[in-house]
Parts: C-alpha cells; structure tokens; sequence
C-alpha cells in the first residue's frame, strides 16, 4: 500500500510541474477552422422592374476558430463565378458579426451594377446566380493605442442564390395621350420633336403645339415604338428631353426655371366636363310616355 501511495504521490508532482493549462490546446491550434455558411430563406428570386424592397434571404454562419479568445473580422464576398477567380465584390460585415440579410434591393443591385446580369445588353432568358462566401480574418493586438493586425484568414464554404427574370405579358403598344401645363415660368411657343426608328412629328423642331383654353398642351403618340419626346421652343435655341417610350397616357406640370431647365411632375389629368341636356318642360317633364314634344335644352356645352 506504501508504495501504491508514493506513486500517487509522484504522479501528481510530476503532472503539476507541466503547468497544465485547459486552454492549452485550444489557444495553439494549429490550423485556423472555417466558418460554415447557410443560407435561410429563398435561394430563388424574381427579379422584376419595380422590386419591392424586402428580405429575401439570410446567411448565417458559425465563429471562425482562431483559438479561444482570439476575434475575427468578416466580409462577405460575393461573384457571379462559383471559383470567385473573376469579379468579386466585398462588403465588409465587421467584427464577430454572424448574420447578414440580403434585401432584394441589394441582390439586384449586385446582379446588374456589379456583374452585369439582366442589362439592356444581356439576354433574360436564362436564370442568373450570384455566388457568396464568408471571409474571416484573425485578429491580434499589436499592444499600441489599440489597433488589431489581421493575421491568418479563412474562407467558409460557397453557397448560391439564384434569379430569374420576370418577362411578364409582352407589351403591346396603343397609341396615348400625354397633355403637360406650364405652372412657372414659360416659352412663348412649345413643339415636340420625336426620334426613335423614324421621326415621329416631322423634321426639327417638330410640330408646333397649342395649348386649349385652360393651358393644355396634346401630344399624341403613336403605336410605332421606340419614341423619345423632346420638347423645344420651336427651333428658337431651348429645349430638354421629356419622356422615353411612355407606356400610359398621363398628365404633366412643367415648372421651367429661369436658367430654362424644367421640371415635371405627374399629376391627376383634368376631366373633360360632357355636354349635359336637360329634357322636358321646364326641366321637369319626366314621363317617359308622354305623347307630347320633349324638349332638350343645353345647359352646359
């Protein structure tokens, strides 16, 4: 039994001399372990012309491991190449941050800005997919005035979000109406000029408008489309682009400054008051069986 107890004994010594730290094999990993990112919410979006600015998607992902105690930085890098060899744009997230929600907003932003998806160039026919990862950088003090050098990084799987465009029912052209009115300022003669597969109103300056008596100018135009209107002070030296291929017909107020820039807003379009009759004698003969004259006098019109 003696010598069970001193063997115990000299077990403990020599397990206490090491200095044995808990931390110990933590804090001195060798190898850095990645962030794993997931992807909650749609991984599939449509994208249309107006989109409506909400959140699509979420990533989360785990800390990185840098060892116990040891903060990272990450950013989130996002191509429209699963291998990111090519266009990659970064945002940076911040420090220990493990969510990132990804309005539509932004997802379009990224498709078309960044990469090029779904220009006036490009087909939308085939779906487009945006390819995300998490880069996270360890980082360390350097022990003055605060700042934190970023040593070793690590970069967590690759996840994807793919969209479509909304092609929606093909638009066919009518012909429309636009009618504008000068509240501030003023040219004395106003035309509209139209370019697009051919010259809509004729050679410059175009077709010289009249206004009707409460101050509506008419511009008619036709089903031939691409047509860009420009509106000038019939050749006499000023002018400014107005609309590009108008889809409805609507109603405009131009306020032109002094330097004869213009600004216009839509408002609601005046209603034509109809032409109303009044019928019988005195405007109260209502019997519809009546075999005598029935009399129709204008009141308004």
């Amino acid at each position: 039994m003696k010598h069970i107890k001193f063997l115990l004994l000299a077990f403990l010594l020599v397990f206490s001399a090491c200095d044995y730290n808990p931390d110990q094999l933590f804090d001195k990993a060798k190898d850095p372990v990645a962030p794993v990112l997931m992807i909650e919410g749609a991984s599939n979006f449509i994208v249309t012309e107006e989109l409506p600015d909400f959140f699509y998607s979420v990533l989360t992902w785990n800390k990185a491991n840098f060892g116990k105690g040891i903060s990272a930085r990450y950013s989130l890098q996002v191509s429209d190449e699963e291998t990111f060899t090519g266009t990659v744009r970064s945002v940076d997230l911040g420090t220990d941050v493990f969510l990132k929600a990804l309005s539509a907003t932004e997802l379009y932003g990224w498709a078309i800005d960044d990469f090029g998806i779904y220009n006036e160039e490009t087909e939308r026919k085939d779906p487009a997919t945006l390819y995300f990862r998490i880069l996270a950088e360890e980082l360390i003090s350097t022990g003055t005035g605060g700042e934190m050098n970023a040593l070793r990084s690590v970069i967590s799987n690759v996840e994807s979000i793919t969209s479509q465009w909304d092609e929606g029912d093909a638009w066919d052209p009518v012909e429309l109406t636009i009618r504008f009115k000068v509240v501030s300022g003023g040219w004395d003669e106003y035309a509209v000029y139209g370019w697009g597969e051919s010259e809509v109103y004729g050679s410059w300056p175009g077709t010289l408008l009249e206004a009707n008596d409460a101050g509506w100018y008419s511009i008619t135009v036709p089903v031939n489309r691409p047509v860009n209107l420009i509106i000038n002070n019939n050749n006499n030296g000023l002018q400014f682009d107005f609309l590009n291929d108008p889809k409805e017909s609507l109603c405009y107020e131009f306020e032109i400054a002094d330097d004869n820039t213009c600004t216009w807003t839509e408002v609601e379009c005046p209603v034509d008051e109809p032409a109303l009759y009044m019928i019988g004698d005195d405007f109260g003969n209502w019997d519809w069986a009546s075999d005598g004259v029935v009399e129709m006098t204008p009141v308004n019109g």
